[in-house]
């Protein structure tokens, strides 16, 4: 399993399950990535075409799930253990996942 394939991206997203929602100014779809894409420790490394969950407020993004969001997830989503504290939770990728009880 390699996070930072194409693959592995497209199915993350598939699996985080985004419902469309727009009330009071606050938006959240899919949209196509356009522009530079850093991924996670690769500047401007990401090139191909992926729909990405998108967060705005009045018209301007405010988060979203892009390769870097879902690559610096990895190593804690396969590490994870017993019970988890986070923070910072973003779109929600992290606590969407199922994590290992042991």
């Amino acid at each position: 399993m390699n996070p930072f394939s194409e693959e592995y991206t497209k199915r993350e997203i598939k699996e985080y399950g985004l419902k469309t929602y727009s009330k009071n100014g606050i938006e959240v779809e899919t949209r196509a990535l356009e522009g530079r894409c850093d991924e996670y420790l690769n500047k401007a490394f990401f090139t191909g075409c992926i729909n990405a969950p998108i967060m705005s407020i009045d018209g301007e993004i405010w988060m979203s799930l892009t390769p870097m969001e879902i690559q610096s997830h990895f190593v804690a989503i396969k590490r994870a253990r017993g019970v988890v504290g986070t923070g910072g939770l973003g779109m929600g990728l992290l606590p969407r996942k199922p994590m290992s009880l042991e």
